[in-house]
């Protein structure tokens, strides 16, 4: 695993343009690179998911397969005009931008109220709350620095390139839940059907695979499984 500029141990670079998800994609390829690593199965879930379709965009050969756990908001596919790419766009820049202002003033402590009330994290607080526990401490430990500029880039910068989602020919493997606007179905069924090698694993309820982590990781062994047989 590695951490995404901006988050975790990585660097925080102050130049906002630096945070696109072009250069997350060349980030994640470097980092093989570093390890002398000349292909790999790719994935990641939410900003993590976006970053390996970037790079299944600029660098298809270097990966094996993808593992795309809840996409993020994607525009309309066909979409190219930059002022209908912003309105598209215009609600979940406007949410990200009132966490990015929250972290600044009040830290992650302004913003886990907020991720609190989300349909994911009230279910699991029900079914699972040990579960919803741990996951707000781990929340609670983001860098402060860097998320508001990594926000700011990602939502601000140039979106990712739909238009390109079919030259992704490598297997695929989409997971998605239903009932959590951060990570939209329709994100999911995207992928889905643009990328010619992939296959669709979608629940309802929002928070079941953390509910049910078992479920995720024997439907991401079962394509990894298959991959190794082909």
């Amino acid at each position: 695993t590695y951490d995404a500029r901006g988050h975790g141990e990585s660097e925080s670079p102050k130049d906002v343009a630096t945070y696109n998800w072009r250069q997350l994609g060349q980030d994640m390829s470097g980092l093989l690179s570093h390890l002398n690593v000349e292909q790999a199965y790719v994935g990641g879930a939410s900003m993590g998911c976006a970053t390996s379709v970037a790079m299944a965009i600029d660098s298809p050969e270097r990966i094996k397969g993808l593992l795309l756990l809840m996409p993020p908001p994607f525009p309309e596919a066909g979409t190219t005009d930059p002022e209908q790419l912003s309105q598209e766009l215009a609600g979940v820049r406007q949410m990200f931008e009132m966490f990015a202002q929250l972290i600044e003033k009040q830290g992650m402590k302004g913003v886990l109220p907020l991720m609190q009330q989300q349909p994911m994290f009230v279910e699991m607080r029900k079914t699972n709350p040990e579960m919803s526990e741990r996951l707000m401490r781990v929340m609670a430990e983001t860098n402060e620095e860097g998320a508001p500029l990594a926000i700011r880039g990602l939502i601000n910068n140039e979106p990712i390139d739909v238009n390109r989602f079919s030259e992704i020919d490598m297997p695929a493997l989409v997971v998605a839940h239903g009932g959590d606007p951060i990570h939209p179905m329709k994100s999911a069924e995207m992928l889905n059907e643009m990328l010619p090698n992939a296959r669709l694993y979608a629940v309802e309820a929002a928070g079941h695979f953390m509910e049910n982590p078992d479920e995720m990781l024997g439907v991401i062994n079962e394509f990894l499984d298959d991959l190794d047989k082909s």
